[in-house]
């Protein structure tokens, strides 16, 4: 969870490298998940960039609709 805006989380998986585009220091650990208990989106998106970055509680007036 990011320690400033607590919306964003990121998701990146045990002992690899912290995406270089950030901080660790940035961001607090909240929990631990088994392959199974994680999204097949989020292991997805781990396997193609490293990493899963995301935001909770988005709403759709905070970007241009299709």
């Amino acid at each position: 969870m990011h320690k400033t805006d607590p919306n964003f989380r990121l998701v990146v998986l045990k002992d690899a490298p912290f995406p270089a585009e950030s901080s660790i220091g940035n961001w607090v650990h909240t929990r631990t998940r088994t392959a199974e208990d994680t999204s097949p989106d989020v292991i997805a998106a781990i396997e193609d960039m490293g990493y899963c970055l995301f935001r909770i509680g988005f709403r759709f007036d905070q970007f241009d609709p299709l």
